[in-house]
């Protein structure tokens, strides 16, 4: 299955928002299959963001972090203005 954060009330997830989905004995780990987090996703996050899952078979927790194609197109768009600004 999929889980789907669905943010209230006008919330909106920004980079470095952190979630603690879940918290476990360290005794009871052993007998849950919790996956590799490519299932959880934010509703309408935005597309400059993704989920960093990197913590969650371990700690439970998904952090907002910007989607790598949108920092390297914005920073290869930062150069050229610099350029030509410079230029």
């Amino acid at each position: 299955g999929s889980i789907v954060l669905r943010p209230q009330n006008e919330y909106a997830p920004e980079m470095g928002h952190s979630y603690d989905l879940w918290n476990i004995h360290e005794e009871a780990r052993a007998t849950l299959t919790l996956g590799d987090g490519s299932n959880i996703s934010i509703q309408d996050l935005n597309p400059a963001y993704s989920l960093d899952v990197s913590r969650w078979e371990t700690d439970g927790i998904v952090t907002v972090v910007p989607e790598p194609g949108y920092l390297l197109l914005s920073f290869g768009a930062l150069v050229l203005i610099r350029r030509r600004w410079l230029g």
